[in-house]
């Protein structure tokens, strides 16, 4: 099926695209770059009015497997279903299109995942800018992770969310009637099976801001993310210095959920002093 490949992929990466003929490429490139092969490409698109189908296929020849699939519905969650589907490899990653992925990002997830027992995954994220503000934005939510698993109430970006076959099959997939904040849904439901989740903090991926940017929102996630980190960390280190589409985003703030999540769980820290120490000592590593 895939002769480029002699054995069983470790990893199955799934990408669910509509009209992502800028950014897809990016991700591919980043794909073939890996300083490993042992993964597969399986590529969903919603029947893309540009040219995201012909550029995936030009990346085929290079990419250790690919595969590519034409769904009949636009939706992230069917589209991602419908990947995880055709997967053959022992874990499922499931990428946004706009995400990037560093050279050694693979391999190193590899290491992670061979020396530890995991089920479901997410993982710390590099902002794709240097701006003081993109930088605060992602430690917040490396921070926020951390937090809402240390609180039992973990949740993940869609931009980067890993698990097992048998996770995906036991909660039967992403609910496909969710239309927003189906990623914190997905892990809610595995962790109510009995999964173990975990936040892996090295390899990073890189996380796109680039839906904020889109919608004019990312001035004020900035501000609200070095004023939650002043805020908890008392002023430490803190200087003020998936809607489907490319060519569209959904009426709902793709920030209003994830900065909802965020503040919920940082306001639980009030009443928990051994977490405000952890989160400090976190934020010393994350730096």
């Amino acid at each position: 099926q895939y002769p480029n490949m002699t054995t069983r992929p470790f990893f199955s990466i799934i990408i669910p695209t509509l009209n992502e003929e800028k950014f897809l490429p990016r991700l591919l490139q980043n794909l073939v770059d890996q300083t490993t092969t042992k993964f597969e490409v399986i590529h969903i698109d919603g029947k893309s009015e540009d040219k995201t189908r012909e550029i995936a296929q030009s990346f085929a020849p290079r990419l250790p497997a690919f595969k590519q699939i034409i769904a009949q519905v636009r939706h992230v969650s069917h589209q991602r279903n419908l990947g995880a589907k055709a997967a053959s490899g022992n874990y499922l990653i499931f990428l946004d299109a706009d995400s990037q992925l560093p050279n050694y990002f693979l391999e190193g997830l590899s290491f992670q995942l061979h020396k530890n027992s995991i089920d479901i995954f997410t993982a710390w994220a590099f902002p794709d800018s240097e701006r003081a503000g993109d930088k605060a934005i992602t430690t917040l939510v490396n921070l926020g992770l951390e937090v809402a698993d240390a609180l039992d109430t973990p949740f993940a970006l869609g931009g980067f969310i890993g698990c097992t076959p048998k996770v995906f099959q036991k909660i039967n997939g992403f609910d496909e009637t969710v239309n927003f904040g189906e990623d914190e849904a997905y892990i809610k439901s595995a962790v109510a099976k009995g999964f173990k989740f975990t936040v892996i903090r090295e390899p990073r991926w890189i996380y796109s801001l680039r839906r904020f940017r889109k919608e004019g929102t990312l001035p004020s996630i900035q501000a609200f993310a070095i004023k939650q980190l002043s805020l908890l960390l008392n002023n430490k280190n803190i200087t003020t210095k998936y809607a489907m589409g490319g060519h569209l985003f959904a009426d709902d703030d793709p920030a209003k959920n994830l900065f909802r999540i965020l503040d919920e769980r940082f306001k639980q820290l009030t009443s928990h002093p051994k977490l405000q120490k952890f989160l400090s000592d976190l934020f010393d590593l994350q730096s």
